[in-house]
Formats: structure tokens, C-alpha cells, sequence
């Protein structure tokens, strides 16, 4: 699940985003990747130059690797 959110009036917005033509002339100062999938991987780096870091599955939780 990918969820975009740029700043306006000084406050974190939302932006619906329905694929990768979407992302087009939306310059969010958040990219809220939950999970995300090859696909959504690919539309993140070729529309902002952005690589997702990928974590182990079976890690646990992201407050068990500090």
C-alpha cells in the first residue's frame, strides 16, 4: 500500500493516488510505503529517484532491530 502526503498550509496532506500516471506533478515531502510490492517499488524510483529499502519478513518488529 503506497500513500503520498505533500505540505500544504503547513500540515501534512494526503494524496489519492489510483497508479503510477498519478504520481506525475505531485511532489510529496512523505512516500508511506506499507508493504509495497514490486510494482509500486518501481513507480516510487522512476518518479522521484527513490529506492524503498527492503526489510526481512521475518524480522519481527521494526522496534525489535534498536
Amino acid at each position: 500500500m503506497m500513500n503520498l502526503f505533500v505540505l500544504q498550509d503547513g500540515r501534512l496532506s494526503p494524496v489519492a493516488v489510483a497508479g503510477r500516471a498519478g504520481m506525475d506533478g505531485v511532489a510529496p515531502v512523505w512516500v508511506d510505503l506499507a508493504d509495497p510490492g514490486e510494482q509500486e517499488r518501481a513507480w516510487v524510483a522512476s518518479a522521484y529517484g527513490l529506492a524503498a529499502p527492503r526489510t526481512d519478513a521475518t524480522e519481527g518488529e521494526a522496534s525489535a532491530r534498536y
